[in-house]
């Protein structure tokens, strides 16, 4: 069991810094937003967020963890989408009923 608690409070600590992440990333975006401006990342602004690699980003494209948008030849994610996927995939650690 202590296993389980250890590997959870990993991913914790995993989502907390990733919610981190996106709070800078944000806050400089906001710095230089212009109003009602969309916030773009590309793959490799999402990969090295998440730390991941590229087969882990095609595979969460692929099972629509994550909905890109494509311009031109370039790949793009919505800033806001991706907290909304940070905040919609959060695991609790559920308490034993006895």
């Amino acid at each position: 069991m202590k296993d389980f608690k250890d590997l959870y409070l990993l991913s914790v600590r995993h989502i907390k810094e990733i919610e981190n992440r996106l709070e800078i990333i944000t806050k400089e975006f906001d710095k230089s937003k212009i109003d009602n401006q969309i916030r773009l990342l590309d793959n490799a602004d999402v990969k090295q967020l998440f730390k991941i690699s590229d087969k882990t980003l095609t595979n969460w494209k692929n099972e629509g963890i994550l909905n890109p948008s494509k311009i031109g030849g370039t790949i793009y994610y919505e800033l806001d989408d991706i907290k909304n996927t940070v905040q919609q995939n959060k695991v609790g650690l559920k308490k034993k009923v006895s």
